[in-house]
């Protein structure tokens, strides 16, 4: 079990380096300003060398969620080779409403690019999902998926399913189907095409779920109403 977390750690560390190299790419491709060495070494020092000290709080960082992912591995279901990338998307969705400590708590959050409602930021995801259970009828993290233009694959529960089955922004699987929900992304992270069709489902539900696109709603409600 031992030698299974240090080998788990051994490739977090190496991916979370692999990940810091890319970053740069991302932030062009993306247009967004967010960088996690910055974010974590400004947290300790406002100093010269925030980034040394951000890089390794990061590798570090990504050294134990490796160790534990080696640990949870066994246990989780879908092929061995998504395995890590769903929990990845699973974790990038579950933790993002945790940003808005950063843009609030942050010692150098005036210097840091604003994240809560940031587009570009969630965007850098590929495909969220939703396993939540049935009393949890909507999300909040799902509308900024879509808002993002981040399709989404999520349980059939309550009001989460609609506005992805809507606007074609991603897959609808049956509540608490685990294979049917990593069949589901698989299917999306292996055809370019359906990805794609799926991210235009998720642009149309961000133009369209708007304050004014509901207040006019309402009102054309209660025009016929009255």
């Amino acid at each position: 079990m031992l030698q299974t977390s240090l080998r788990g750690g051994a490739a977090g560390a190496v991916a979370t380096v692999v990940m810091t190299l890319e970053q740069p790419l991302d932030q062009r491709l993306f247009d967004s300003k967010y960088d996690d060495v910055e974010t974590l070494g400004k947290l300790v020092t406002r100093g010269d060398n925030w980034q040394p000290v951000g890089f390794v709080l990061h590798v570090q960082n990504g050294a134990i969620l490796g160790a534990a992912y080696a640990r949870l591995k066994p246990s989780l279901p879908g092929p061995a080779v998504l395995r890590g990338l769903l929990a990845g998307l699973i974790e990038h969705v579950l933790t993002w409403p945790m940003v808005a400590l950063v843009d609030r708590y942050h010692p150098a959050r005036k210097e840091l690019p604003k994240l809560v409602a940031n587009r570009r930021a969630f965007g850098q995801a590929t495909l969220a999902l939703f396993p939540y259970r049935p009393e949890l009828d909507q999300s909040g993290a799902l509308l900024r998926a879509l808002g993002a233009g981040v399709p989404a694959v999520a349980y059939d529960v309550g009001g989460i399913a609609e506005p992805v089955r809507r606007f074609g922004a991603g897959r609808i699987v049956p509540a608490g189907d685990v294979e049917a929900l990593v069949a589901a992304a698989q299917e999306l992270l292996g055809d370019r095409d359906a990805l794609e069709a799926a991210r235009a489902g998720a642009r149309r539900a961000r133009d369209e779920l708007t304050w004014d696109a509901a207040a006019a709603a309402h009102l054309e409600l209660y025009g016929e109403l009255t």
